[in-house]
C-alpha cells in the first residue's frame, strides 16, 4: 500500500507548504496560490493521491516560473495534466518517487488505463 502523503512539502528553502487531505466535492486536488496550500481529495486510490500531489506541485512550479518573468501566463490545465501523466510513471516506476513502489505504480497505471 502506498505511503501516506506528506503533511507538507518544502517548495524552497524556508518555504514549507501544507498538504491537506479532505473531501473536495468532485475535484481531485488544488493548489491555492494565495495560501500555498495543496489540497488532495481524501476518497481516492492511495497511489492516485500521490499522482495528484505531483500534479499540484507542477502548478506550483509553473507559478514560480511565471514569477521570474520567463512566461506571461500559466500553462493550461490540459498541459499540466498531460505532463503529470507522463512524469509520474517515470518517477514512480523508476523508484524515484518516495511513497509509491514501482510495483504499486505499475498496477495503478494499468488500473487507470483500463478504465
Amino acid at each position: 500500500m502506498a505511503n501516506p502523503l506528506p503533511k507538507s512539502i518544502i517548495a524552497a528553502p524556508g518555504q514549507l507548504l501544507p498538504v491537506v487531505e479532505k473531501s473536495l466535492s468532485g475535484k481531485l486536488g488544488y493548489f491555492d496560490r494565495k495560501t500555498g496550500e495543496i489540497g488532495i481529495e481524501v476518497d481516492q486510490h492511495p497511489v492516485g493521491k500521490h499522482h495528484i500531489l505531483l500534479h499540484e506541485m507542477l502548478h506550483l512550479a509553473a507559478e514560480k516560473v511565471k514569477q521570474t518573468g520567463l512566461v506571461k501566463r500559466q500553462p493550461s490545465e490540459s498541459f499540466i495534466t498531460y505532463l503529470t501523466g507522463a512524469l509520474f510513471p517515470m518517477l514512480a516506476m523508476s523508484d524515484l518517487w518516495n511513497g509509491v513502489t514501482p510495483k504499486e505504480a505499475f498496477e495503478f497505471i494499468g488500473h487507470v488505463s483500463s478504465e
